[in-house]
């Protein structure tokens, strides 16, 4: 699998997030461009899957700690900081479907 291929597998969760880890572990860290793209609307999916309880709140940790700081996916700043509150229960509390749900709604506002 290509790189673009992992990272769209990545972004759109569509493969058990174990296995994109390790093929994620497989590529050079660095990389001299932006490849894809993480909307808003992608976080929204990931969100809605895990407030239908078809996502735990460790899967969207890890899921987002594989998108953090990554050079070759683009983000725009809201983007970036969902994000990082998503890969830091630690210092952003634990997610929650409320949480979730105000996640959702300040990702729809423009």
């Amino acid at each position: 699998m290509n790189r673009r291929l992992i990272l769209e597998s990545l972004i759109q969760y569509t493969i058990p997030i174990e296995r994109i880890s390790a093929d994620l572990g497989l590529l050079p860290w660095d990389s001299e461009e932006e490849l894809v793209e993480l909307r808003e609307g992608d976080i929204i999916k990931i969100l809605e899957r895990y407030v239908n309880g078809e996502l735990s709140a460790q899967s969207v940790e890890s899921w987002a700690n594989l998108i953090e700081c990554r050079e070759d996916i683009k983000m725009s700043n809201r983007v970036t900081e969902t994000i990082l509150i998503l890969a830091n229960p630690a210092l952003n509390g634990v997610l929650s479907i409320e949480g979730s749900r105000k996640l959702i709604a300040r990702l729809l506002q423009r």
